[in-house]
């Protein structure tokens, strides 16, 4: 697997005070887990155990040619804390241990793609591992091969288990403002893996309570169930998500039904004050179905048919505090009744990093491309208010750079047509580098632009705090286009406080500007410094990364505090 070189070296001149007292702790090598030696000594020599893109990814590729078969699939679950690691048997570790309901057996064995007396397919165990990776309750999930005698091998999944059991709260300030949620949820309820919450949330635009369940396999099938509805303080919000997805590359079928019913107030802001208020109810119910029809080495193909309906109905604007946009604000109801066709193309090119956008986590992602394109018809016969299209196009692509760094990429268009008029057209693409040349390191590059053409008053584009730039308010201008770019400097420290937080720094600055509503044109372009503390969780479900920062905006323009104190544990890349 992939692993960051950890950094020495700083953008900013102050780090120098920091980084060297970091170049003398090392990352100590990880133990090999017993049983494995008997794999290991069919690699050829100077191969390490550990080389590859993920996890013992040279020795399962190695025993796929050999044409190896599972014997047995054996399931370790480790707790949130290791006791038989030296050191990590204390007190407060043994509570936490005692308290938290491990993960049951049955409930890892339901989610696995492997069993006993199949052929080894190294990319199998992979995806399993990704799969099990992406599930909230887990901290980490690793599929060791061990004890390889006579063309077969036992498959060990060891599981790594996440606090689950809390009061979530998650926090940030931002802009001036603050948000916050409590929110009582266990994401592994009773060691069965499923999800059930209540909370209460306060976010930049209104106050809600929250109720959700989520299940990764209802009733121990590959179907997965999303229920979830948030009472608010200006409407309601109700989402039912069920549906049996593709969980693997070769998964011959997919379904997903899926329902939205929410009221709120649309809230248009500008100088970052509160401008109009725009009643908005949007009501949807969308099926789909999938099939994999082409399986090309690792690449792979879908076709997908999906049927939607999708009304939304808007108020009369309210002006608020600041001169109303009404002028500006498209209010049209609209009924979007129709069928559709689409088109997914991948490419499984993935590969395990760390330290990359969060601290002491192996983090997957894709370095082969991904595009997938979606079409709709909606006929004035089947109920829409007018005929005409919609579709979306999507890409996505990763690319190593050099031999240290990671490059990622994300394309998005999006529109549709009313009788013959381009609405709510929006583009919006990303570049993101990861440079970890540095030990202790990563050095982040970051831009991003979006545009529209006719949006709908919910996708207008904001620049501010909440929004790319962190030493300015939220909702500090509005527009139709907007670009940012950002460059970080994260350190990450050996230092663990309580086995539990890893200490790590950050600096960084961010630039953009809009396209202006009123009167048109592009903004000046603003900037900000900042920088502080990023803290890896490395125990807990919820927020893998808590930052600490300040950040002061370097344009000044009236009704601008001369500096921001930004936290939280939200990470957007």
């Amino acid at each position: 697997m992939t692993r960051p070189r950890r950094s020495a070296g700083s953008l900013w001149c102050w780090w120098f005070a920091v980084v060297p007292a970091l170049a003398v702790a090392q990352a100590s090598p990880r133990p090999v887990p017993v049983g494995v030696e008997s794999c290991a000594r069919l690699l050829p020599p100077k191969v390490s155990i550990s080389a590859g893109p993920w996890a013992y990814a040279h020795l399962w590729s190695l025993l796929q040619k050999q044409g190896y078969v599972l014997r047995a699939v054996r399931i370790r679950r480790i707790n949130v804390y290791n006791l038989a690691r030296p050191g990590e048997n204390l007190w407060y570790t043994r509570l936490v241990d005692f308290l938290h309901i491990k993960t049951r057996t049955s409930t890892v064995r339901v989610l696995l793609f492997l069993h006993a007396g199949q052929a080894v397919r190294a990319r199998t165990v992979y995806e399993n591992e990704r799969f099990l990776r992406s599930l909230g309750f887990l901290r980490n999930a690793v599929v060791v091969p061990v004890d390889c005698h006579q063309r077969k091998v036992t498959a060990r999944v060891i599981t790594y288990d996440a606090w689950t059991l809390k009061l979530d709260v998650k926090f940030g300030r931002v802009g001036g403002s603050n948000e916050t949620r409590y929110k009582l949820v266990d994401t592994n309820f009773l060691g069965f893996g499923k999800t059930i919450g209540i909370g209460r949330a306060t976010t930049l635009e209104r106050s809600e309570t929250i109720y959700e369940y989520k299940d990764p396999a209802l009733l121990g099938s590959r179907w997965q169930g999303q229920f979830f509805y948030d009472q608010l303080s200006d409407g309601a919000r109700r989402i039912v998500d069920v549906g049996r997805p593709f969980l693997r590359d070769t998964t011959p079928v997919a379904w997903n039904f899926a329902e939205l019913d929410q009221q709120e107030n649309l809230q248009i802001y500008d100088h970052g004050a509160l401008a109009d208020l725009v009643p908005w109810d949007e009501k949807s119910l969308t099926a789909s179905y999938g099939r994999l029809y082409a399986a090309r080495g690792s690449t792979f193909d879908r076709l997908f048919l999906v049927a939607r309906v999708e009304d939304d109905t808007y108020g009369v604007p309210t002006a608020v505090d600041q001169p109303a946009l009404d002028a500006t604000i498209p209010q049209p109801d609209r009924r979007e009744h129709g069928l559709g066709l689409g088109w997914q193309s991948y490419q499984d090119r993935f590969a395990s990093f760390e330290n990359i956008r969060y601290i002491g986590r192996v983090e997957d992602y894709d370095l082969g491309w991904n595009m997938s394109a979606r079409l709709l018809f909606d006929p004035t016969f089947l109920g829409s208010s007018a005929t005409g299209w919609a579709g979306r196009f999507a890409a996505s692509d990763g690319w190593r750079v050099g031999s240290h760094g990671l490059l990622l990429g994300h394309f998005t268009l999006v529109g549709q047509s009313l009788d013959g008029r381009l609405e709510n057209g929006v583009l919006r693409t990303d570049l993101t580098l990861y440079e970890q040349t540095w030990p202790f390191q990563t050095l982040v590059l970051h831009g991003a632009y979006a545009g529209e053409v006719h949006p709908f008053p919910e996708n207008f584009l904001y620049l501010g705090g909440a929004n790319g730039l962190r030493g300015y308010p939220n909702f500090f201008r509005i527009g139709t286009q907007r670009w940012i770019t950002t460059v970080e400097d994260r350190i990450v420290t050996p230092i663990v406080l309580l086995h539990t937080f890893e200490i790590g720094f950050v600096a960084y600055a961010d630039a953009g500007a809009v396209r202006r509503l009123s009167p048109g044109g592009w903004s000046r372009i603003f900037a900000d410094v900042g920088g502080g503390l990023r803290l890896g969780n490395l125990r807990g479900a919820y927020g893998e990364v808590l930052y600490f920062t300040l950040a002061w905006p370097l344009v000044r323009t009236p009704n601008v505090p001369s500096h921001q104190f930004v936290v939280g544990d939200q990470v957007r890349f």
